[in-house]
């Protein structure tokens, strides 16, 4: 029988992480409620921008990941110095990929209007798509800084910042969609600028607690005597490309299917947008203890302790198959309002009820996945995972997406749409068996 004492240390060090990811579940229903109810079109049109987005943002969310491992591993062996170079390599690294990744989604910019995005949604969407593109820029910039966080076992820290950072986001969609206290009714514009003032508010955040926190002074003592080294570069990159993929393609699977449902009109969309909100509710709380599973795998493995790994392994997969079963009943009760929630709409609302039958079934195979995906990154074993996400997500689900949208002779927008979404149980589930047995090989013990 498994003592509690795992099931402690998973939620100590996961807790923080999942209630900064609540809280950022609760910004995004927050943005596009008030964005759905303020207008359809610019629901429609966030919907197609934050899609886009979403493959850029979680690459480059994937591509921080690594340096939490090895600054968990630094912190084990009290080798803090290390870590501390390594978090300064890995904010260069960040600042790189921002300016490589924002002159790509430039020039997708300046040729929007050759996308299948609806003319009357383009005018909408422009100005939106450059404040995300500055947000990209600053979250790049702080997310070098949550990793090491984590990584050093100060999640807390990562929570506090982020939930503020959330209320200030939630509070001035308040004032910029709407107008109040005196200002324009800047609409889905207000949202976006939103977003940019609260991110701007977490790199300032970070930087503060940075000087401020006495735990860092170990991996910084001063002054800093910091130079260029490419083993740390080498080490960063070849842990964060790989998890970068991994995420990217996983995003970029449902950038594929937007492009899918773009070609169903206006409505579709913006069920789109909402079913790919509602199903964070499930997702962050994974990814929080992932993460932790991550740190606690990155431990063991320091230690050269394989049992205690995949006892991490194991107790992250039971809360979170927990977790993935309470999302599900939360959304098959609520299915039929949910909807309502986003907008008035009684067709959107229909559609939305059709629509979350995927979502709620690929569930259990998203929890899987998220586990062992970070049980392999705190292995520091991250290309198989790369391969692995990529055969998935830009081969096996796409193909479905097309074949069961528009190949199974389905004429009604909400079938189809729900067809598309059909994809994603199979895929996740694919890929979480296929995790899992690459973990339990490069853990096996006789």
């Amino acid at each position: 029988m498994t003592s509690s004492k795992p099931y402690r240390e998973l939620l100590h060090t996961g807790l923080p992480i999942v209630l900064g990811q609540v809280g950022t579940i609760f910004v995004s229903f927050a943005d596009n409620i008030m964005v759905g109810h303020h207008s359809t079109h610019e629901l429609a049109a966030a919907s197609f921008v934050n899609n886009i987005f979403a493959l850029v943002f979680i690459f480059g969310m994937g591509f921080a990941y690594g340096l939490t491992p090895l600054v968990t591993h630094a912190y084990t062996r009290e080798r803090y110095a290390r870590a501390g170079h390594l978090m300064l390599h890995s904010l260069l690294l960040n600042v790189l990929v921002a300016l490589v990744v924002s002159l790509l989604m430039l020039a997708l910019y300046l040729n929007l209007e050759h996308t299948d995005l609806p003319s009357e949604l383009i005018p909408i969407a422009k100005p939106y798509y450059l404040l995300q593109l500055l947000s990209f820029v600053l979250f790049m910039l702080f997310n070098a800084f949550k990793q090491f966080f984590d990584g050093s076992g100060r999640t807390d820290v990562g929570m506090w910042v982020v939930l503020a950072s959330n209320g200030l986001n939630i509070f001035g969609n308040w004032l910029f969609i709407f107008g109040h206290w005196g200002l324009p009714e800047w609409g889905l514009w207000g949202a976006g600028l939103s977003t940019v003032l609260a991110r701007l508010f977490t790199l300032l955040a970070f930087v503060y607690f940075f000087g401020r926190v006495a735990h860092f002074r170990l991996a910084f003592p001063r002054p800093i005597r910091w130079r260029l080294r490419r083993l740390y570069l080498r080490s960063l990159v070849h842990m964060g490309m790989p998890i970068g993929l991994y995420a990217g393609v996983e995003a970029g699977a449902f950038t594929i299917a937007l492009l899918f449902v773009t070609k169903l009109g206006v409505i579709p969309l913006a069920v789109h947008q909402i079913l790919c909100v509602v199903t964070t509710i499930g997702y962050f709380v994974y990814y929080g203890l992932g993460a932790a599973t991550t740190i606690l795998v990155s431990r063991s493995r320091a230690r050269g302790d394989l049992v205690g790994a995949r006892l991490a392994v194991r107790v992250g997969i039971e809360v979170s198959f927990g977790v993935a079963l309470n999302a599900m009943l939360l959304m098959w009760l609520g299915r039929h309002q949910i909807g309502y929630i986003f907008g008035s709409d009684p067709a959107l609302a229909e559609m939305v009820a059709v629509g979350l039958i995927p979502v709620i079934l690929y569930q259990i195979g998203d929890a899987l996945q998220v586990i062992y995906a970070n049980a392999l990154r705190g292995m520091q074993d991250v290309l198989f995972l790369a391969i692995a996400a990529t055969a998935v997500h830009m081969g096996l689900e796409p193909l479905l997406n097309y074949v069961f949208g528009f190949r199974l002779g389905l004429t009604d927008p909400a079938l189809q749409l729900t067809a598309i979404w059909s994809a994603y149980p199979i895929g996740l589930l694919t890929l979480g068996l296929l995790l899992r047995y690459r973990f339990r090989k490069i853990t096996f013990i006789k």
